[in-house]
């Protein structure tokens, strides 16, 4: 049956994607975010943030260092959902659900990458769908909406997440040269997968 998988019938192969590749892609995605949604933020909320650009200049050192902090406090639950995300995902269309979802963060080799793995198989389009579902809700819906509303926090929020999802579209796009119907299984050690292909 399609929807059975039958390991005799697949050859397996290893698709990895290179952490330092994935930062230097970081910043071309950064340079897209702040296209796509900083110049149309700024375009429409000009006259409401000139003023707030022109007092945050004369900010002093104190304000600057404590403004860093909240940018960074942003970061660890902005990231503890990213992986959550995932994992929720890839509960929905495992079949053994949280049991093979794994946590963890990758060693200093690895810039301490955090990942969540799924040590299930799971066909290639549920395995896209929990690839990209970080990136969709942590930084394209809240930098659209930071548009329509004019709040700032959500276009830095949407603009670092947007960010931050770099590695899971890379990824993305790798799987988009898979065959439909291949299988796909989360790399234990590196960030990548190994595909499975149905022999012909």
């Amino acid at each position: 049956m399609e929807n059975e998988f039958v390991e005799d019938e697949y050859i397996k192969e290893e698709v990895i994607v290179n952490i330092v590749w994935v930062n230097i892609f970081g910043i071309i995605i950064l340079a897209i975010a702040i296209a796509v949604f900083g110049i149309p933020f700024f375009m429409i909320w000009h006259e409401q943030y000139s003023i707030s650009i022109g007092i945050n200049t004369a900010m002093s050192l104190q304000e600057r260092i404590k403004n860093l902090a909240i940018a960074f406090s942003i970061l660890i639950p902005g990231i503890t959902a990213h992986e959550l995300i995932h994992g929720i995902v890839y509960a929905i269309f495992a079949k053994n659900k949280w049991k093979s979802v794994k946590f963890g963060i990758m060693p200093a080799k690895k810039l301490f990458t955090p990942y969540c793995c799924c040590k299930e198989r799971l066909k290639i389009n549920h395995y896209r769908i929990a690839a990209i579902m970080p990136l969709i809700i942590l930084g394209i819906i809240p930098a659209t909406i930071s548009i329509v509303l004019g709040n700032y926090f959500l276009l830095l929020w949407g603009i670092i997440f947007t960010v931050g999802g770099c590695g899971d579209i890379l990824i993305f796009i790798k799987t988009l040269k898979e065959k439909k119907g291949s299988w796909i299984l989360d790399h234990p050690t590196e960030a990548g997968y190994y595909v499975y292909k149905k022999i012909h």
